[in-house]
């Protein structure tokens, strides 16, 4: 405009007036397009199916002849059990064939009813069955493309979800997934906006959402969290054991799970081994015919082979003479103290003389370690050169704070492939799963 004059400018000015009609003109267009997919795609979809899986000892011996008589049923439980091992002669022919087959179900009242393989009118007088249908379903799977689903829960489940764990397109133009996996980030972005909005209205007040992602989304994808009043409960770092070499830089070897809580305490983590520790002990005074020191090497040679337990696991490896299970802590302050009662010496039960003070101080009160000698909690040395430590129990309601920092190689291909489903080899181990379940506030 500057090159062409003052004289020509009302046109070039008239010029930009028709170009910014035509491209409202445009966007108005786009507008309505887009406007329609949304209606389309939030319009409230249809659900094509829904199946019930009963255990069998839920189900009235009324239906058992009908059960008794559906093959597929039989085949699938086949398939999945190998029963036919078990009772050869279910498979075979015969007359009082359907016969064995009821007693066969009365004595496994653990098999799961699948009603796909059931004609409708069975379906409908077995559902009718039951008092109290809703209160006796303990778990809901929905095959569904994943806002459709949970757009179709949340009126019911809203605010009663205790969990939520996600592990969505990571974004990193891998082919190879059934999903889509190359978006734009702001297209991505808006994918995980709206899923997660809905996921967090499921959430009951001090309910957990975890969310899986790596390096390539983690930044956005921290700040999109951010936009939710749901606070930051940390950042746990997946360390794979098996780092990803590439054209450059460094191997990367550990993804993210994002842990978002409105709990304000800790979230500690139950192990399913502490019960497997205790049992043993249990095991071990029984065939020793008590605490003697043949049970205690027995149990510290066995606890320290057991390559699954953790190193906190491992620690708990004395037994007391009660046959109690503890391991030994120190005492000693973090930080140095500065307050002379931290540096008050306790007295050796044995030579009456005062023991060892750590450097830093002591980590407790006066007060509070005469209590815990009194309660038996203070480990003492041969004699008072031995600095004085804690004897922690290990007990059935022992817990311990959830680590930012998890180790595990397994994938879920191996979880799949024991299925016989082959078709996705990037899902994760159900270690996350169960992981997440033995964990509590």
């Amino acid at each position: 405009m500057e090159s062409a004059g003052e004289d020509r400018a009302g046109g070039w000015f008239q010029l930009m007036r028709v170009i910014k009609a035509i491209g409202g003109r445009i966007i108005d267009f786009l507008d309505q397009i887009e406007s329609f997919q949304k209606m389309l795609w939030e319009k409230r979809k249809f659900i094509t199916v829904t199946q019930y899986c009963i255990t069998i000892g839920n189900v009235d011996k009324s239906f058992y002849p009908d059960v008794a008589a559906c093959e597929p049923q039989w085949a699938e439980w086949n398939e999945l059990f190998h029963i036919d091992e078990e009772e050869t002669n279910l498979f075979n022919s015969g007359k009082d064939k359907k016969g064995k087959r009821i007693g066969f179900i009365r004595d496994h009242p653990t098999l799961v009813l699948d009603t796909k393989y059931f004609e409708p009118d069975f379906v409908d007088r077995l559902l009718a069955s039951f008092d109290d249908l809703d209160g006796m379903i303990d778990g809901v799977l929905v095959h569904s493309e994943n806002w459709q689903a949970l757009n179709l829960l949340i009126e019911k489940y809203r605010q009663r979800v205790q969990c939520v764990h996600i592990d969505p397109p990571y974004n990193t133009q891998t082919s190879g997934f059934l999903y889509k996996n190359d978006y734009h980030h702001s297209s991505w972005l808006a994918m995980m906006e709206n899923r997660i909005a809905t996921g967090l209205a499921l959430l009951s007040k001090e309910g957990s959402h975890l969310c899986h992602i790596d390096e390539n989304e983690y930044e956005r994808l921290h700040l999109l969290f951010e936009r939710f009043s749901i606070p930051d409960a940390g950042t746990v770092v997946w360390d794979k054991r098996n780092p990803m070499t590439a054209g450059r830089g460094v191997a990367t070897q550990h993804e993210y799970i994002i842990w978002r809580s409105g709990t304000n305490k800790p979230i500690n983590l139950r192990s399913k081994n502490i019960r497997i520790i205790l049992n043993k002990v249990e095991e071990l005074i029984r065939a020793h015919g008590g605490v003697t020191e043949a049970t205690k090497k027995e149990y510290a040679d066995w606890i320290r082979k057991h390559l699954e337990f953790s190193g906190g696991e491992k620690a708990y490896r004395f037994l007391d003479e009660d046959g109690c299970v503890y391991q030994s802590v120190s005492l000693r302050a973090p930080e140095p103290r500065t307050d002379p009662k931290f540096f008050q010496p306790l007295i050796h039960p044995a030579c009456a003389k005062p023991c060892a003070v750590p450097p830093n101080g002591f980590s407790r009160t006066p007060e509070t370690l005469l209590s815990m000698v009194e309660r038996g909690e203070i480990i003492f040395g041969p004699d008072e050169t031995t600095q004085p430590r804690q004897k922690r129990f290990l007990s059935e309601q022992t817990k311990r704070q959830i680590s930012s920092v998890i180790q595990d190689a397994k994938r879920g291909k191996a979880d799949l492939d024991a299925l016989g489903l082959v078709n996705f080899p990037y899902c994760h181990s159900v270690f996350f799963l169960y992981g997440t379940d033995r964990c509590s506030v």
